[in-house]
């Protein structure tokens, strides 16, 4: 059982200093990175709208059914 974890390690090891599998990696924190700054904005946009020009948001897209 020891062996076969020791195994496991090398493998991940190996894969771990693979020049693609690091780019990969680089790739994903990127794009999690570019994904987390989008929400932050929108999320700190909101909240302004919110306070600054709230009777914006309760304006009718629709007008009212009759």
């Amino acid at each position: 059982m020891n062996d076969a974890l020791s195994n496991q390690d090398a493998i991940y090891q190996q894969m771990e200093r693979n020049p693609r599998f690091q780019e990969l990696v680089h790739k994903r924190q990127a794009f999690a990175m570019l994904l987390s700054l989008i929400m932050l904005v929108l999320y700190v946009g909101f909240i302004l709208l919110i306070a600054f020009a709230p009777a914006w948001l309760g304006t009718h897209c629709m007008p009212a059914p009759t």
